[in-house]
């Protein structure tokens, strides 16, 4: 219903009666205000206010899990895109519980580094190796722990980030299951079958 009456403003833009009625239609909920935010592309107090409302609910109740619900990182990220055009500091302690909500946040809205962010990252290869390569463009040391526990992680970190081996990384590197790590990182580094 959301997505048929937002759309629907598009194609009546040159009725503005109509335009406004289905406007004060969509506002009525929260994911209806959310969309007509994002579409206008301006800030709404309410749209605000009930993000951060259900964002801080889900992060109480998930305290255990330190996850908060993915739709909810998902509006909270899309509203700071398009309504807001840039970082959303309120929201972003909610968006630093979660994984998820951190990469989405770091490649839409960031595009850098982001410190606050870096003891989340730092728990977990995958994340530790892009967040080096794509947003510090530089190595990163508090991630190498991660890093190394994970060959695939570890032979692209070497690669790509360090752009030399990776002593401390190869007798993982070595044996790992995957001969394909193996001979991409000895293929890059030129290094012989005799090692």
């Amino acid at each position: 219903m959301f997505t048929q009456l937002a759309d629907s403003l598009i194609q009546e833009s040159l009725r503005p009666l109509r335009v406004n009625q289905r406007l004060a239609e969509l506002r009525k909920t929260p994911q209806g205000a959310l969309q007509v935010a994002i579409r206008i592309g301006k800030r709404d107090a309410n749209v605000e206010k009930t993000l951060l409302t259900v964002a801080k609910t889900l992060a109480d109740a998930s305290l255990d899990f330190g996850v908060v619900d993915h739709d909810i990182i998902d509006a909270i990220v899309s509203y700071a895109k398009n309504a807001i055009k840039g970082r959303w500091p309120e929201a972003e302690q909610y968006i630093l519980k979660d994984l998820y909500g951190i990469n989405r946040y770091l490649s839409q809205i960031i595009e850098g580094p982001w410190p606050e962010a870096e003891d989340m990252i730092s728990q977990h290869a995958d994340s530790a190796y892009k967040y080096a390569k794509y947003f510090l463009k530089k190595e990163f040391p508090k991630g190498e722990p991660a890093i190394l526990e994970d060959p695939y992680c570890a032979m692209n970190y070497a690669i790509y980030v360090l752009k030399q081996r990776w002593p401390e990384a190869e007798k993982d590197i070595f044996n790992s299951p995957y001969s394909a790590t193996l001979a991409e990182y000895k293929n890059f580094f030129g290094i012989g079958d005799e090692e």
